[in-house]
């Protein structure tokens, strides 16, 4: 990686983190959607596809920097998703093919 895109990628990293850490940000937010069980799956699977790229490193800036506690709460949003939308199982099975 040349000087330019790490210093790039340094800036966006600065930025994100205090975004990140501003007032308010950790507290709770109640949301109400009604996503189709497609868009479950998709949704679910990208939140899957990022949590394993962060953990080889290739992932997004910003989940290199958040918190273990962000990401748990990430992969309890995707299994919450999955369970109400009765796909568990079938999400499992899809995964094996």
């Amino acid at each position: 990686m040349s000087s330019g895109t790490s210093l790039k990628v340094n800036e966006r990293i600065k930025i994100l983190e205090t975004v990140l850490s501003s007032p308010g940000m950790t507290e709770g937010c109640k949301i109400v959607i009604n996503p189709s069980r497609q868009t479950i799956l998709i949704l679910c699977r990208l939140i899957e596809q990022n949590l394993s790229a962060r953990e080889g490193e290739k992932g997004d800036e910003l989940l290199s920097i958040l918190p273990a506690e962000s990401l748990n709460e990430l992969k309890g949003i995707s299994d919450e998703l999955l369970k109400r939308g009765g796909l568990v199982d079938f999400y499992q099975r899809l995964k094996l093919l």
